[in-house]
């Protein structure tokens, strides 16, 4: 508490707490452009609005259905070459579908960075 009645503590400027901190290290000069860079990246994937994102999750969907449905393309051709078939996967139906499609959407939620692979620099 301050003699004039005020906090000491700096008010939040954005909508995270990365950010905020970037940004009071960032006026008064403790930060560098590359963890700026970083702080800003974050919080727009996070946010939903960096420019890979959409990519990103259009390519982990199909993955997920292909895991979760089976592939149908890599089945076709084990069966000219006489090879057992692949399993297809679990059916829309099987409660166990239900759990894995959930069990996916959790773990996706949980990326607060881009992927290397998706890195804007």
């Amino acid at each position: 508490m301050l003699a004039c009645g005020g906090s000491a503590k700096p008010r939040p400027v954005t909508f995270e707490a990365v950010l905020d901190r970037a940004f009071l290290a960032a006026r008064d000069g403790r930060l560098p452009g590359d963890a700026a860079a970083d702080a800003i990246e974050g919080a727009l994937w996070r946010g939903g609005g960096h420019p890979a994102l959409g990519r990103y999750l259009a390519e982990a969907a199909l993955v997920r259905d292909a895991l979760l449905s089976g592939s149908r393309h890599g089945s076709s051709h084990r069966a000219l070459a006489h090879v057992d078939p692949l399993p297809r996967g679990l059916s829309p139906e099987s409660p166990v579908f239900e759990v894995a499609y959930e069990l996916w959407r959790f773990l996706m939620q949980s990326t607060p960075r881009p992927p290397e692979s998706r890195r804007l620099r």
